[in-house]
């Protein structure tokens, strides 16, 4: 086996300038490149179509890629997210500031679940989980030390 390189994380997304404002404006992700494919693709295939019109950005923040992807789907293509689907949980954030970032995050348009929140003191650490216009789940951990740091014991 030969993988050379991660290349990106996907989010399909149904807006994708309100997704793109929201991960570049609000959490820093800086545009790298764009693409539009329209006719036949895996997208296309693995919905049991013979083709859809793809749009997508790609952008990355601290070495880390991510595509916003956007299908044009008729309104009656609405697919189905279950909340226990296995695959991509959420993604993690460490952050500072904690309440003004929360505060700037939902006044942009994320929803905080809030049942998600709790601190441990032990750790002098806040977390809270919130979901961008979408519902991808974002992880926002405020925590002492180095953010690069791995969480955990070393493996």
């Amino acid at each position: 086996m030969s993988i050379e390189y991660l290349a990106y994380i996907a989010i399909r997304v149904t807006d994708l300038d309100r997704a793109l404002r929201f991960y570049r404006d609000l959490l820093g992700f800086k545009p790298i490149s764009r693409f539009e494919l329209d006719g036949p693709s895996p997208s296309a295939q693995l919905l049991g179509r013979d083709e859809v019109s793809v749009r997508a950005h790609f952008l990355e923040r601290d070495g880390t890629r991510i595509e916003l992807q956007h299908l044009d789907l008729p309104p009656d293509d609405a697919l189905p997210r279950p909340r226990a689907q296995l695959g991509l949980s959420h993604l993690g954030l460490r952050i500072s500031d904690f309440d003004n970032t929360v505060s700037k995050l939902v006044q942009g348009g994320a929803c905080a679940l809030e049942a998600s929140r709790f601190s441990h003191p032990d750790l002098g650490s806040q977390v809270v989980i919130v979901e961008d216009p979408d519902g991808v789940r974002i992880e926002l951990i405020e925590m002492p030390g180095d953010p690069r740091r791995p969480l955990g014991e070393p493996a």
